[in-house]
């Protein structure tokens, strides 16, 4: 991630001490790496990486549903949620 050292050391340091959050949302424009720091996160945390292009209703309950299964670390990753309706 080309001009972002501080904030990569800043998660390196925080992933270190196994602090870093349960949950967390990336905001930025489009083009700005949101996804490419989601997949570093995951990477450096050794959390299985899902990504989901689908903001539907049906796909968020499916993921939720399937996510109270899941064992070990998962990182899932929605984009455009901007336009993800209400009830998604």
């Amino acid at each position: 991630m080309v001009g972002q050292k501080q904030l990569l050391k800043s998660i390196d340091g925080i992933i270190a001490n196994n602090n870093y959050p349960r949950f967390s949302i990336i905001v930025g424009a489009p083009g700005s790496g949101k996804k490419l720091l989601a997949q570093y996160i995951c990477t450096e945390s050794d959390f299985f990486w899902t990504y989901e292009p689908d903001n539907s209703v049906d796909t968020v309950r499916k993921v939720i549903h399937d996510a109270y299964k899941v064992s070990s670390p998962t990182c899932y990753v929605f984009t455009d949620v901007d336009n993800m309706s209400t009830a998604a």
